[in-house]
């Protein structure tokens, strides 16, 4: 399976970021009866325990929906990568671009689409063998920018984060990104502290009716 290739048909990452481990197979569930089909669980760099917690999330979605694809994100070490190739994600994402997780993650024969924002980050992200660039972080009414750097770098797939929602996804993915991630608009602290999940639902409906 080319997850890249499912990707440019989805088009959407859902990003599950600091949802507690025994809310992530609800939160997760919410999200697959909204057809979300891709799914991102990141590593919290500020929590001692984050390795373990992360990849127990990994694995609990992965038993819980494996019709689901999921990735993890936030990976910023060569340990992060390991620990999520070896609990299941099918691909990494991350803010930055190090050579050393790109190479992890190939190890395991797991994509890696590293963070970039200016031209010379994103070539060399690239160059360094992403398999797609992340560009990051872009803020509503910044399409223009994505535009107009990419277009020097057609020959580049790339994905953009921050700044989406329903309101922003044509104008995002009309810079011919590959596809679009969003969190805080999908998944909503105040929705998983109140344990709303209907509300992530509808929510998650709203974007992918966008898309």
């Amino acid at each position: 399976m080319n997850i890249l290739n499912e990707l440019k048909t989805a088009r959407f990452i859902a990003i599950l970021r600091r949802v507690p481990q025994t809310k992530i197979v609800r939160v997760a569930e919410a999200l697959s009866q909204a057809g979300i089909r891709f799914i991102e669980i990141t590593f919290d760099p500020s929590d001692p325990d984050t390795l373990q917690d992360t990849a127990r999330k990994l694995q609990l979605v992965r038993e819980g929906f494996p019709e689901m694809h999921l990735g993890c994100g936030t990976v910023l070490t060569e340990a992060m990568a390991e620990t999520a190739a070896k609990a299941g994600a099918e691909y990494c994402l991350a803010p930055n671009t190090r050579k050393s997780v790109i190479d992890c993650c190939h190890r395991y024969h797991v994509p890696i689409f590293p963070g970039a924002y200016t031209p010379c980050e994103i070539a060399d992200a690239w160059e360094m063998g992403a398999d797609a660039v992340k560009i990051f972080p872009v803020q509503p009414g910044e399409e223009k920018y994505v535009t107009n750097v990419m277009t020097p770098l057609s020959h580049i797939p790339f994905l953009v984060t921050g700044g989406v929602n329903p309101e922003t996804i044509h104008a995002m993915l009309a810079t011919g990104a590959v596809a679009v991630a969003a969190g805080a608009s999908v998944v909503p602290a105040d929705a998983i502290a109140a344990d709303d999940y209907v509300k992530i639902t509808e929510l998650a409906r709203r974007h992918l009716e966008r898309i």
